[in-house]
């Protein structure tokens, strides 16, 4: 074998090899800082200022290990500071009976006291194929602010009406009428699928989760499957357009693949400024 072709051999073993290490990296949770000017955009305006934390599609096992990550991932979070935080759904990782999805949620609602700044949920497709129904009523029995197809004003020197549409991949999303909730207060629009904000006509800033952001994803070639009837262009990251800005988280956990490639474990801490 000539040195020409065992360099050539050898050079992309290493490309390739380098290329997974780098893929397989995304697995490592991370806190993303994203800055997101309002110049040119009336949809943000109203919110420059605003600092937001997007926490996804979590996935947590009951088990020691998970909830370990569980207590890094609200540290981490606490230690960012926002002025808001945001649990965008699919809370649990798999789907369980009766007795085991209680113990669980029990525990889940507990470990949301450590957040220094209160979060506010939606609900993901995990939550409705664990009875939706029962962890909103767990949820609203417990205090924790859980919205379905509802808006809340929060007061303070930052002072928000959010609203929260219910998950557009289990049928959940409704349309309705916020502007008199809203009124005269800068607003905001969280869910956890976000092809709620197209398939509702929505306007103004939303926030999601959902997508993984592919959860494996191949450079030039995109995400392998999305379960999102989402565009393309707004499966993940900041889309925007005439009447909307969409923010899709990449998440946190993994789903039906125990692993992420290319496709960041991450909470982003988002700036509006």
């Amino acid at each position: 074998m000539s040195k020409t072709i065992i360099y050539t051999l050898s050079t992309t073993i290493a490309l390739f090899f380098l290329f997974a290490a780098v893929g397989l990296s995304a697995n490592k949770f991370r806190i993303l800082e994203i800055r997101v000017p309002t110049s040119n955009s009336v949809t943000l305006n109203s919110l420059s200022g605003y600092t937001f934390a997007l926490v996804s599609d979590p996935h947590l096992k009951d088990e020691p290990k998970a909830w370990a990550f569980w207590s890094k991932v609200i540290q981490r979070v606490n230690e960012a500071n926002p002025d808001y935080v945001f649990l965008l759904g699919d809370y649990t990782g798999d789907v369980l009976d009766d007795a085991a999805i209680e113990v669980f949620r029990k525990t889940f609602i507990e470990s949301l006291n450590y957040f220094t700044t209160n979060p506010i949920l939606v609900l993901g497709n995990h939550e409705t194929w664990n009875d939706r129904q029962v962890w909103y009523a767990a949820l609203k029995g417990s205090g924790i602010d859980v919205l379905e197809n509802e808006a809340m004003l929060l007061e303070g020197d930052r002072a928000l009406c959010v609203i929260g549409v219910g998950d557009s991949y289990t049928g959940y999303a409704e349309k309705k009428n916020y502007e008199k909730t809203c009124i005269n207060y800068p607003s905001l629009t969280i869910t956890h699928d976000p092809a709620a904000a197209f398939d509702l006509q929505g306007s103004g800033l939303w926030f999601a989760g959902h997508t993984h952001c592919g959860q494996i994803t191949l450079p030039m070639i995109n995400p392998i499957w999305v379960p999102s009837t989402v565009p393309k262009q707004a499966r993940c990251g900041l889309y925007e357009d005439e009447s909307k800005a969409v923010f899709v988280s990449s998440g946190i956990g993994n789903s039906i693949l125990p692993i992420r490639f290319y496709a960041p474990s991450q909470v982003e801490i988002v700036r509006i400024m």
